[in-house]
């Protein structure tokens, strides 16, 4: 099992390597980044490097060592009846979306449903459930780990949320279980805890 293990992650480093170059910027200590143009804005406690586009409207991923050995995904106002990543097959295999209606404790079950279907997590467990904070407002803070389909490689991830006026607010941190995870999880969280958030213009009647 063991071998297995370090197999598949030797795969997912080689993977890395072999992804064609993405546009990154180095996010330094003390950098206050506008998360995707959207009103969160997180003051990096530790150095980043930061790809310059996400898979949905107001979202970056950052990275560490590459996005398949320590991925940080923050969205920020993602509106109600959206999704929480980009929608491959709307038609035969949608994802769940998030609803303004939703209470903090509807948010690991979001998680867990999305990773089902976009990640192929074919076995998935919330480990824990959290009351926390994000930018000062009442958050969740989710635990989990999982398994995706073909692969005996274990994820584990700890993701913080929030739902600001009327938006879901999520940063979220995943690694494999084996190093990565222990390793940089904490750098993860001291960014969870750095979020705040802008005042956004009203947009004006057309």
């Amino acid at each position: 099992m063991k071998m297995r293990v370090r197999l598949a992650l030797v795969g997912a480093m080689v993977l890395a390597a072999a992804t064609p170059a993405l546009a990154w910027k180095l996010v330094k200590v003390g950098d206050q980044i506008i998360v995707g143009k959207s009103s969160m804005v997180i003051t990096a406690p530790t150095q980043w490097n930061r790809v310059t586009y996400g898979p949905i409207k107001g979202s970056e991923e950052w990275t560490l060592d590459g996005l398949t050995l320590n991925e940080l995904y923050v969205a920020g106002d993602i509106a109600s009846g959206k999704p929480l990543l980009y929608e491959f097959n709307k038609k035969d295999n949608p994802l769940p979306k998030f609803a303004d209606t939703m209470q903090l404790t509807d948010l690991p079950d979001l998680v867990e449903r999305t990773w089902r279907v976009a990640r192929n997590a074919v076995v998935f467990k919330t480990t824990a459930v959290e009351p926390a904070k994000l930018g000062g407002n009442d958050a969740v803070r989710i635990r989990y780990e999982y398994v995706r389909d073909g692969s005996n490689l274990i994820y584990k991830g700890i993701a913080t949320a929030a739902v600001v006026h009327g938006q879901l607010q999520l940063v979220l941190f995943e690694a494999p279980a084996l190093f990565y995870f222990d390793r940089d999880s904490a750098k993860a969280v001291a960014v969870m805890d750095s979020v705040t958030f802008r005042v956004m213009p009203v947009a004006k009647p057309s």
